[in-house]
């Protein structure tokens, strides 16, 4: 008959279990920070692809070749980087995607680029980009830094979505650019429309990446 376990024996297994659990918290927000600097990466990207192609190729923009690429590669690599064994909590069911806020707004953007995508309407893509993305994060609502550092994860929405007002301001109120220095000949504003996007989204989301790396430390 097996010997009964000592109440010492106890305490060791639970303090175990306890650093396992405080490994795994850190480890889903190394997976967070992750997931956030490779989506800021790919609107970074994204941003300065659609810049070279309507400002050179297209003399108009925005272009929608680079943000199709992104909508399945950033899909594809969150899905894969989020992909981890769980060892001390209850593995939850996964919801499909169309109940995901975030893809939900991945679906919508492709839409808008078809919808939007010809000669009379394509001013209103990037604008209209950035408030499907800006109102999915916010109804998504997964935010995971704490204190002043809580503010960042509010601004990402809110200032994606300013995005579309300067983009529109710009559209109406600036009738032509014309930049030498970098070879542009006179067009109109909306070949920084997605540079715009891109950056600001961008960005934001590298510094939640790093800010949530941090927090691993702490």
């Amino acid at each position: 008959m097996a010997e009964d376990i000592s109440s010492s024996e106890i305490r060791e297994l639970l303090s175990y279990m306890e650093k396992i659990r405080n490994f795994e918290k850190k480890y889903k927000l190394q997976l967070e920070s992750v997931q956030r600097m490779i989506w800021g990466c790919l609107l970074l990207i994204a941003g300065i692809l659609d810049f070279v192609f309507a400002a050179y190729l297209f003399r108009y923009g925005p272009v929608f070749i680079p943000w199709i690429f992104i909508v399945p590669v950033s899909v594809l690599l969150m899905n894969f980087v989020s992909s981890r064994p769980i060892l001390t909590e209850e593995k939850k069911k996964k919801k499909p995607l169309y109940k995901e806020p975030i893809y939900v707004g991945l679906l919508l953007v492709i839409v808008v680029m078809i919808a939007f995508g010809n000669a009379n309407f394509y001013y209103l893509i990037m604008p209209s980009i950035a408030v499907i993305m800006g109102v999915a994060i916010l109804v998504d609502h997964k935010f995971v830094l704490t204190g002043k550092e809580r503010t960042i994860e509010y601004l990402t929405p809110i200032l994606t979505i300013a995005t579309a007002v300067v983009n529109l301001l710009g559209y109406f109120f600036i009738k032509e650019i014309s930049i030498p220095v970098l070879a542009i000949e006179p067009t109109n504003f909306t070949i920084f429309h997605g540079i715009i996007f891109g950056f600001v989204f961008g960005i934001m989301e590298i510094i939640e990446g790093i800010l949530t790396r941090k927090k691993t430390f702490a």
